[in-house]
């Protein structure tokens, strides 16, 4: 069966009074992945195994995968009820493998040992950071952002150089997933306004781990500060803009050479998009 070993060690340090560094390294290592292999494909000069069948995929558990990850995360030293609060994240990962997933097939059907290379999720650079300020009478305003280098894509020809029936060799001497496409960013912005009332909470649900909401898609978004008050209930209405100023990240890079589009993208993640919701916490 396919497996995956991890490894991570952690450090975390108080520089300052203020100021908090945690930093994180996580070793991966992906053993009988699974891909597919044409068991079916042409032998030179013979002709196909079974000539009363096109290809066959047989999905095999052969596949390997390593990954490095490398992350720094910085915050305030201590995280109180009210004011503002912010926090910085950078990683730096490296994410190799010989597998696309269960039903790709590698370029040559005979010889895998060419396919050895950066990952589809290969990203190596990664930076976040959020910023959350309460306003007056119940608002808060909070801004997110995120970035990040370029994932990889593979070069192809077009055409079946080898005669396996399947159009994607790679050129000579090009390793998979060889090419970047584009960097990604996105700014987010919320607008929250939020109203305590009710009894007081019983001293038992007031003494959990601290929990910092770093906002997503239908979750109410932005950071909730705890011990802001220990009254039982709290509603809060909220608008989050995601993709404030409608960037273009480009994706869906084509790395088919004979292709009037070799080298572009052909696609774009979601533009500008607006969210409101209301959240009640008890």
């Amino acid at each position: 069966m396919p497996s995956v070993w991890m490894a991570s060690a952690g450090v975390e340090a108080r520089l300052t009074p203020k100021l908090r560094l945690m930093s994180d390294y996580r070793f991966e290592r992906g053993l009988h992945l699974l891909r597919g292999r044409n068991v079916n494909a042409p032998v030179p000069g013979l002709g196909r195994p079974d000539p009363s069948l096109g290809n066959v995929t047989q999905i095999e558990s052969s596949a390997n995968s390593t990954t490095q990850r490398l992350s720094f995360h910085l915050m305030p030293g201590m995280i109180r009820g009210g004011g503002t609060f912010w926090s910085v994240m950078y990683s730096y990962s490296r994410s190799l493998s010989d597998t696309a997933g269960p039903l790709s097939l590698a370029a040559d059907n005979s010889d895998f040992r060419g396919e050895w290379g950066p990952a589809p999720n290969d990203v190596r650079h990664f930076v976040s950071g959020m910023l959350n300020r309460k306003l007056y009478k119940g608002f808060s305003l909070g801004l997110m952002f995120s970035a990040s280098s370029a994932p990889p894509y593979n070069v192809t020809t077009g055409f079946d150089d080898n005669g396996d029936t399947v159009s994607n060799d790679r050129p000579a001497g090009v390793s998979r997933n060889s090419e970047r496409g584009a960097s990604r960013w996105d700014l987010g912005a919320r607008l929250g306004w939020g109203v305590n009332f009710g009894g007081e909470r019983p001293a038992s649900a007031m003494s959990g781990p601290v929990v910092v909401r770093m906002g997503g898609d239908g979750g109410g978004g932005g950071p909730s500060f705890p011990g802001a008050s220990n009254k039982r209930f709290r509603l809060e209405l909220y608008a989050q803009v995601f993709n404030v100023l409608n960037h273009a990240n480009l994706v869906g890079f084509s790395g088919v050479q004979t292709s009037p589009f070799f080298g572009q993208p052909t696609a774009s993640l979601p533009g500008r998009r607006v969210e409101t919701g209301m959240r009640f916490s008890f």
